[in-house]
């Protein structure tokens, strides 16, 4: 995973703190989507 993608997940994290594990796993999973196409 590059910097960039990291850089925004922990930007977003702090913001829906009870939600930053599915949020993180719904953009891997996303983003994995996407770069396996």
């Amino acid at each position: 995973m590059d910097a960039v993608v990291l850089a925004q997940l922990i930007n977003l994290a702090p913001i829906l703190s009870e939600d930053k594990l599915a949020l993180t796993a719904n953009l891997v999973t996303n983003l994995s989507a996407r770069l396996s196409d």
